[in-house]
């Protein structure tokens, strides 16, 4: 650096000796130190089964506190520990909202059994532009809640069919017309025989019946046989 004559204001002046101890110093980004993260969103959910995750939850979502995530694929410096045995995860870097998104998929090899409250998290160095940064601390509070069935209330059924008709001598039931059929509106129908849990009364005295779920078709089939102690005088209603 030099300064000439010209530069004061003074006319008999001469220029400066150079001063050549100025710097240039290349940008060195700031220590940031640890990694930290607030856990937006710390649990997921099973679905039915509990082998599956339910996809509408099925996300933990880290919000970076220190640091400035990638944006991407950041799982090879994100760590996640504790899920149930054959469920993996992806991890995506959003580096405008500065979070990371960890979403779980698979199946498990067994059915979870209880809720799970230590699921561990960590993210590394790598997952953010910070060439100072150094890894999170885990955070072992991040959650896998068991299926809840929700709570349905009363059942309800249309009936499908409401009708039988008696054979000739109206004391057996016609084969060919002997069924009720309930088509649940609440509630999803166990397979096979159900008649413990479907109550049928007003028929002749003398005829019995069945009941058989279909959980595809979520109905019940009421078969009516027997014969009646005396031939059914009138329609019943």
């Amino acid at each position: 650096m030099l300064v000439k004559a010209g530069a004061v204001s003074e006319t008999t002046a001469t220029d400066s000796a150079a001063n050549a101890t100025f710097e240039v110093k290349k940008y060195v980004a700031p220590a940031i130190g640890q990694l930290t993260f607030d856990a937006t969103d710390k649990q997921i959910k099973m679905a039915s089964g509990d082998k599956t995750v339910d996809p509408s939850d099925d996300t933990y979502v880290l919000t970076l506190t220190k640091g400035t995530a990638k944006d991407g694929d950041v799982k090879a410096n994100v760590e996640v520990t504790g899920l149930p045995s054959g469920l993996d995860y992806t991890a995506e870097g959003d580096s405008s909202a500065n979070t990371i998104t960890i979403t779980v998929s698979g199946t498990a090899s067994q059915a979870v059994q209880t809720d799970l409250d230590n699921v561990s998290v960590l993210v590394k160095a790598g997952a953010v532009s910070e060439t100072t940064a150094t890894d999170s601390a885990a955070n072992a509070t991040f959650e896998v809640k068991k299926y809840v069935a929700p709570a349905i209330g009363q059942l309800t059924f249309d009936a499908t069919d409401k009708q039988i008709k008696m054979a000739s001598g109206d004391k057996t039931v016609d084969p060919s017309d002997d069924t009720y059929v309930l088509t649940l509106t609440k509630g999803t129908a166990k397979d096979g025989d159900v008649k413990a849990n479907v109550e049928v009364t007003g028929l002749p005295s003398g005829l019995d019946y069945t009941a058989e779920g279909d959980s595809s078709a979520n109905t019940i089939t009421i078969t009516v046989s027997g014969t009646a102690s005396q031939a059914v005088q009138t329609g019943f209603r």
